[in-house]
């Protein structure tokens, strides 16, 4: 879960939206076009948000016990009480 708490900090930083993109790319089980769809980006920009995700968090997308930790983070993350 810390992973995902990085990549909310790294957003509200650099006003970006690395978390909504992994939580699609993880949602539609990596599948770039798709994602990129549903985004309404470039596929070589999903790519290298991927890349930053992974610079970021410190995992391998392409590795998919380490996609699968970070889904059920993302799904826990959500559940966690925020602070107004």
């Amino acid at each position: 879960m810390e992973q995902i708490a990085k990549l909310g900090k790294h957003d509200a930083h650099h006003r970006g939206d690395l978390v909504a993109t992994l939580e699609a790319y993880l949602e539609f089980g990596g599948a770039l076009a798709e994602v990129a769809k549903v985004l309404n980006i470039h596929r070589n920009t999903l790519q290298y948000r991927l890349g930053r995700i992974e610079d970021v968090c410190g995992a391998d997308m392409r590795d998919p016990s380490q996609r699968l930790n970070l889904f059920v983070a993302r799904k826990e993350f959500r559940l966690q009480p925020r602070e107004p």
